[in-house]
C-alpha cells in the first residue's frame, strides 16, 4: 500500500511539464497576434521552455543528490506557480520568453525530483514499469489539455491558460507537501554538489549514451509535431482548431494505450525485444511518410504520426529505465544529464531543422530515419550489444 502511494503521488507531478506545453496550443495564433509576432516566433514559447527544462537539470540534478528530492520538487512547484501568474500578465514576446525560461527551470526541478526518486526506489525492470505508467499519465495531458485550453481561450482569453497552470500548481503543491517523501537515502555521502567525476562516470557509459539518444529522438519527434501541427492544420489543411484538437487527442490516446500496456508486456517479453519492436515501428513510419507524402490529406499524415508516436511510446519508458539503471549512487546527476539530452538537445535539433525550412512531414521523416542506424547496431553488432549490457 505504501509503495502504491509513493507511485501515485508522482502522477500529478509528471503532469506539470506537458500541461505547460499543451494547454495553450489552441491559443498560439491568438498569442501571436497579441505579441505582434509570426507563427514561428510564437512557437518559441515551446522550444524555450523545453530548452530550459533540460538545461536546468545540470544544476538541479546534483543539488537533489546533495539536499534531497523533496526540497527540489517543492521549490520547483513554488516557482512554477509564480511564473504562471506572471505570464498571464505579460503582453510582449521577449518578456514572455524570459518568464517561460524560468518556468522551464521550475518544471525541471519537479522532473528531476520525480525521476530520480524512481531510480532511488526501483531496479531496472521495476523502474521501466513505473516509467511506463508515468509515461501513460504524462500523455493523458496532451489528450485533454488542448480541449481544456480551447474552451478556456474561447471563453476567458489566452491568459486563462496560465492562470489555470498556477491554480494547478497551488493544489498539487499542497498534495506534494503532504505526500511526497524523501527517497534519497545517501544525502550524507554526497559532500560535494558539482563533482566532475560524477558527470564523467555517466557520460562514458555506452548504455547511457545509446538509450538517452533514443529518448532524445522521441522527444524531438513529439516537439516537432506539437510545434508545427497547429499552423499545419490551420494554414495548410485549412482546418478549424477543433479538428486539430481531435487528432491531437487521438494521437495522445494511442500513446497512453501503449504506455499502460507496457508493464504487462514487460512481464512476458524482454525489455530489449520490446525496444527493438518499437524502434522498428518508428522506422516503418519513416517509409510511410515518404510513400504517403503525395497524398495531401490530414488523415494519412496523422495515421503515420500515430504509428511513429506509438513506436516511440514502446521505447521511451524502457529506454529511460535502461539509461538510468546503473546510477543509483548518483541518480540526480544521471537524471540531469538525461534531461539535458532529452530536452535541451532535442529542442536545439528541432529549432535547427525548422531553421532549414523543412516541412512538417520532412521533419518527422528525419527523426524516424535517425532511429534506423541505432536499430541496426542493436540487431547486427554483437560487440555493441555487449557494450550496452544487452541481454
Amino acid at each position: 500500500m505504501k509503495q502504491f502511494r509513493s507511485i501515485a503521488i508522482l502522477f500529478p507531478l509528471v503532469m506539470f511539464s506537458p500541461l505547460a506545453i499543451d494547454i495553450f496550443l489552441p491559443a498560439l495564433p491568438t498569442m501571436a497576434n497579441v505579441f505582434n509576432a509570426n507563427a514561428v516566433h510564437a512557437q518559441w514559447s515551446i522550444t524555450v521552455f523545453i530548452f530550459s527544462l533540460g538545461l536546468g537539470q545540470l544544476i538541479l540534478g546534483p543539488i537533489s543528490d546533495r539536499i534531497g528530492r523533496r526540497p527540489v520538487v517543492l521549490f520547483g512547484i513554488i516557482l512554477y506557480l509564480l511564473t504562471a501568474f506572471v505570464i498571464s500578465q505579460v503582453n510582449t514576446l521577449p518578456l514572455h520568453l524570459v518568464v517561460r525560461f524560468f518556468q522551464g527551470l521550475a518544471t525541471c526541478a519537479i522532473v528531476v525530483g520525480v525521476f530520480a526518486s524512481v531510480t532511488d526506489r526501483f531496479n531496472a525492470v521495476e523502474s521501466s514499469k513505473v516509467y511506463s505508467y508515468l509515461n501513460g499519465v504524462l500523455f493523458c495531458v496532451p489528450a485533454l489539455a488542448p480541449i481544456l485550453g480551447y474552451h478556456l481561450t474561447s471563453t476567458f482569453g489566452w491568459q486563462s491558460n496560465f492562470i489555470f497552470l498556477g491554480l494547478f500548481a497551488l493544489v498539487f503543491g499542497l498534495v506534494a507537501y503532504k505526500g511526497f517523501e524523501e527517497s534519497n537515502l545517501t544525502l550524507k555521502k554526497n559532500k560535494t554538489i558539482f563533482a566532475i567525476a560524477s558527470y564523467k562516470q555517466v557520460l562514458v557509459t555506452p548504455s547511457f549514451i545509446y538509450y538517452s539518444t533514443i529518448v532524445m529522438l522521441s522527444m524531438a519527434s513529439i516537439t516537432a509535431f506539437v510545434s508545427t501541427a497547429p499552423n499545419l492544420f490551420a494554414e495548410h489543411y485549412r482546418l478549424p482548431a477543433e479538428t486539430f484538437t481531435f487528432w491531437f487527442s487521438i494521437n495522445a490516446v494511442a500513446i497512453i494505450a501503449v504506455s499502460f500496456l507496457m508493464p504487462k508486456l514487460l512481464e512476458k517479453h524482454s525489455i530489449n525485444g520490446i525496444i527493438r519492436f518499437g524502434m522498428a515501428m518508428v522506422v516503418i513510419s519513416g517509409f510511410l511518410f515518404i510513400g504517403l507524402s503525395h497524398l495531401d490529406d490530414v488523415i494519412y499524415y496523422m495515421l503515420t504520426v500515430i504509428l511513429c508516436s506509438m513506436g516511440f511510446a514502446f521505447v521511451t519508458g524502457t529506454c529511460v529505465g535502461k539509461a538510468l539503471a546503473p546510477f543509483k549512487a548518483n541518480a540526480g546527476v544521471a537524471t540531469a544529464l538525461l534531461g539535458v539530452i532529452q530536452m535541451s538537445v532535442s529542442a536545439l535539433l528541432v529549432t535547427s531543422l525548422q531553421a532549414l525550412s523543412l516541412s512538417a512531414v520532412e521533419q518527422m521523416m528525419v527523426y524516424s530515419f535517425a532511429v534506423l542506424p541505432l536499430l541496426m547496431l542493436k540487431v547486427f553488432s554483437p560487440k555493441f550489444r555487449a557494450s550496452i549490457g544487452y541481454t
